[in-house]
C-alpha cells in the first residue's frame, strides 16, 4: 500500500546541522546527524491514489486512539486549541477568526525542539507552541532513541527533556516552565495563560492526558531513514486527537520533522487552506517521496510503510489497504459561535470542486476533572516508563 498526490509548493528545511548553542545561548560545537541510524533505505512508494479528505471522519480501526485524545484534550481544558488573544469576529456574513495580541511579523526561522509526546513536561511547551502561532522543528527523543538525546546531554550537559533552542536569538534552554515563559515574552504579549501556569495541577493534567493515550510516544522503535534530506513538514495543533495520532507515530519512529502549527486565530489557517483548498489537519507533506495527504490514520499507514520497522504497518492507523481515510480535524469546536467547515473535494473528470459549510451551535468540549486518586497512579506509571526524564520531577517541592 503507498499513497501519491500532487504536492504544493511549502517552505522547505533541509536536515541542516542543529544550532550550535547551549543553555542561554553560548556557542558550542556543531550538532550531530539528526536521527538514529537505520541499517535499510525506506522503500519507494507505488501508485495508489491518497485517501479522499473526509471532514471529522473515524476510521473504525482509529476509534478508540482517536478517543484517547479527545479524553486527553479535555483534561487538558482544550489548551493549545486558540492561539493567544484569540478574537473571533463575524462581519458581513463571514466568521473569520484572529488574535488580538499576536505581532504580525512571525520568526523568519522556526525554532527547534527536542521531545516526546508521553512527557507532560513537553506537552506544556507543543501547547505553548501552539498559542502563540511558531513553526518549530519538532526532534523526536523517546526512550531508546540515541542520536537526539545525546545532542541534548552534549550542549546542554544532562538529557533531560523539553530542551529548546532558538535560531532567531540565540536563545537554548531546558525547563517546561521557562520555556513557556520565554515563548510568551519573546512571541506575543508576556502574559502565560492559566492552563499552563497552575504547577503541579497543570504536570498532573498533561501527564494524564498522556496516560489516556496508553503513554504512546515514550518508547522508540527502529525505523528507516527518509530517502532525501528534507524534512517532513506537518500542518497540525497540540490538542488535536487526529492530529496527536500522527505526531505519536513520527516520534516513535524517530523521524524529525517540521510543524505548521495551526490552532484556531492561526494565520496558517487560511495559508493551508490557499495550498490545498481546503482547511483540514493533520495534514503530512513528505518531500522526499513526493507525498501529500489529509486523513490521520491513512496518514500513520503511510509513515508505517515508508518508515516503519521492515515496512510493516504497526500504529495510529492500522492498514485497511482500502485508501480510506482515519480522521481528521477541520477545526475543534469552540462555543459561543458557528464553526467554518472546511470543504469536501471531488473530483471527477480531472476537475475539482470545492464546496463550504457553516455549522451552528457547535458543542463546545467540557474539560472534565482528574480523580484525586487516580493522580499518584498516573504518576508512578510515567515514571516508571521514562525514568531517566524530569517527569518525576513533579514530586519535588
Amino acid at each position: 500500500m503507498a499513497f501519491v498526490t500532487a504536492s504544493p509548493t511549502l517552505t522547505r528545511l533541509s536536515l541542516a546541522p542543529r544550532l550550535p548553542a547551549a543553555r542561554g545561548g553560548r556557542p558550542r560545537h556543531a550538532a550531530a546527524p539528526t536521527r538514529m541510524a537505520s541499517s535499510s533505505p525506506p522503500p519507494p512508494p507505488s501508485t495508489r491514489e491518497a485517501p479522499t479528505p473526509r471532514l471529522f471522519y473515524v476510521r473504525p480501526d482509529n476509534a478508540l486512539k482517536v478517543l484517547g485524545g479527545s479524553l486527553g484534550m479535555a483534561v487538558r481544558g482544550g489548551a493549545g486549541a486558540l492561539v493567544a488573544g484569540y478574537k473571533p469576529s463575524m462581519a458581513g456574513g463571514t466568521f473569520s477568526e484572529t488574535s488580538s495580541v499576536l505581532p504580525a511579523t512571525r520568526p523568519a526561522k522556526p525554532l527547534v525542539v527536542y521531545e516526546f509526546t508521553a512527557c507532560p513536561f513537553c506537552r506544556k511547551v507543543r501547547e505553548a507552541l501552539s498559542m502563540v502561532d511558531v513553526d518549530v522543528v519538532v526532534k523526536p527523543t523517546p526512550k531508546g532513541e540515541t542520536t537526539h538525546r545525546g545532542y541534548v546531554t552534549d550542549v546542554g550537559g544532562k538529557a533531560m527533556f523539553p530542551y529548546l533552542e532558538d535560531p532567531n536569538t540565540g536563545w537554548a534552554g531546558y525547563e517546561s516552565d521557562a520555556i513557556v515563559k520565554y515563548l510568551y515574552e519573546t512571541y506575543a504579549d508576556g502574559s502565560v495563560p492559566l492552563t499552563l501556569s497552575l504547577g503541579g495541577l497543570t504536570t498532573l493534567t498533561a501527564g494524564a492526558a498522556s496516560a489516556l493515550r496508553g503513554m504512546r510516544g515514550s518508547k522508540a522503535e527502529d525505523g528507516r531513514q527518509p530517502p532525501g534530506p528534507e524534512l517532513i513538514e506537518l500542518w497540525a495543533y497540540e490538542p488535536s486527537p487526529y492530529c496527536k495520532v500522527v505526531s505519536e507515530r513520527l516520534c516513535e519512529l524517530g523521524l524529525p520533522y517540521l510543524l505548521h502549527t495551526t490552532a484556531r486565530g492561526s494565520v496558517k489557517r487560511a495559508q493551508l487552506k490557499e495550498l490545498t483548498g481546503r482547511f483540514q489537519v493533520p495534514y503530512l507533506v513528505d518531500p522526499n517521496t513526493g507525498v501529500a495527504m489529509f486523513e490521520s490514520a491513512s496518514i500513520v499507514d503511510y509513515l508505517n510503510e515508508t518508515y516503519g520497522p521492515g515496512g510493516s504497518g504497526v500504529g495510529g492507523g492500522g492498514g485497511d489497504g482500502s485508501g480510506g481515510g482515519g480522521g481528521s480535524d477541520g477545526g475543534t469546536p469552540v462555543a459561543g459561535g458557528p464553526t467554518v467547515v472546511a470543504t469536501a473535494v471531488t473530483t471527477a473528470g480531472g476537475a475539482t470542486a470545492v464546496t463550504t459549510a457553516v455549522v451552528e451551535d457547535v458543542t463546545p468540549v467540557v474539560p472534565v476533572a482528574v480523580k484525586p486518586e487516580a493522580k499518584d497512579e498516573v504518576l508512578e506509571k510515567l515514571c516508571k516508563e521514562t525514568p531517566e526524564s524530569d517527569e518525576c520531577r513533579v514530586y519535588d517541592s
